[in-house]
């Protein structure tokens, strides 16, 4: 008879993460394990910590394993990519939105989908690519530039580790009620105009359960720039409202571009954010990496 030879996963676990609670990981590292995974978990203490593990990881790997929210998965795969060649990423989601486990159809139950990465498959999926400062980044769902990396920009990371899900609320009702920020430029295409806000979609979830752009998907190359006109206080409210309720492409004032080349070029300083996780300042270039992150999918997800 022959034996496959057993998987090896480093698991890179956030403890301040939305959902996490340390049981919760015992529990999915259990289910992993009676599935016939090694597993060896490593804590986070800080930010940038996840990217250097996934980084410098050494060992027989299978995969590394990035439990936490979007950011933490981001960081991982920033971390992934710094290598020559790439190790599998996989997700066990602990986060407050958990739009990458959305993606992948995987159940937000840390332990219903542990037993799926036991017996996944990997596919190699397009990133998004910014530059700026001579530096590059990928981000694996979106990029965002106006009133959500200003809400990033802004959250008290000791109010999101107390309360969770619920400091994103606050902070988006602080800054829709204090901040204004403008206009921001972007050039797609090098046609120029001026909105209120930008989302690059490297996939189609936004935020949680929202959907920006419907077309796009983390298996398909091309990026979607989501582009809200305009500025007015209450049409940012409008905004939210027809998200939340799956309209939002109805509104006249709300449009989707399919672009290879994409600018966002001002206010200088303004910030920008990545899965969730503030990246830089503005101007920055946007594209499509042309190298791919192999991403640990369940078995039976059709791509």
């Amino acid at each position: 008879m022959i034996t496959k030879p057993a998987r090896h996963y480093l698991i890179i676990y956030n403890p301040n993460a939305g959902g996490h609670r340390p049981r919760s990981l015992d529990v999915a590292v259990a289910a992993l394990e009676s599935a016939g995974v090694v597993t060896k978990a490593v804590a986070t203490e800080g930010p940038s910590h996840a990217e250097e593990l996934a980084r410098t990881a050494n060992g027989d790997l299978t995969a590394v394993i990035a439990a936490g929210g979007d950011g933490t998965a981001h960081e991982v795969a920033n971390g992934l990519m710094a290598r020559e060649k790439p190790l599998p990423l996989g997700l066990l989601p602990y986060g407050t939105a958990n739009c990458l486990a959305r993606e992948l159809g995987l159940p937000l139950s840390p332990k219903r989908a542990a037993p799926l990465l036991a017996t996944g498959r990997t596919v190699d999926i397009p990133l998004g690519m910014t530059t700026h400062d001579g530096g590059s980044r990928f981000f694996l769902v979106m990029l965002g530039a106006g009133f959500d990396a200003r809400v990033v920009a802004r959250l008290p990371l000791a109010l999101k580790r107390r309360v969770g899900g619920l400091a994103y609320v606050l902070e988006c009702l602080r800054t829709w009620a204090f901040a204004h920020g403008g206009l921001y430029e972007v050039s797609l295409d090098g046609i120029r105009t001026k909105v209120s806000q930008a989302v690059i979609a490297n996939g189609h979830f936004y935020g949680g359960r929202m959907v920006l752009a419907p077309r796009a998907s983390i298996y398909q190359r091309g990026l979607w720039t989501c582009l809200f006109e305009r500025a007015e206080r209450w049409r940012s409210l409008r905004y939210l409202t027809w998200s939340v309720l799956g309209r939002l492409q109805r509104l006249p004032d709300y449009r989707l571009v399919e672009a290879g080349s994409i600018s966002l070029i001002g206010p200088t300083g303004a910030p920008v954010q990545c899965d969730g996780e503030l990246v830089g300042t503005l101007p920055m270039e946007v594209s499509q990496s042309p190298r791919t992150l192999p991403l640990l999918v369940p078995a039976g997800t059709p791509n």
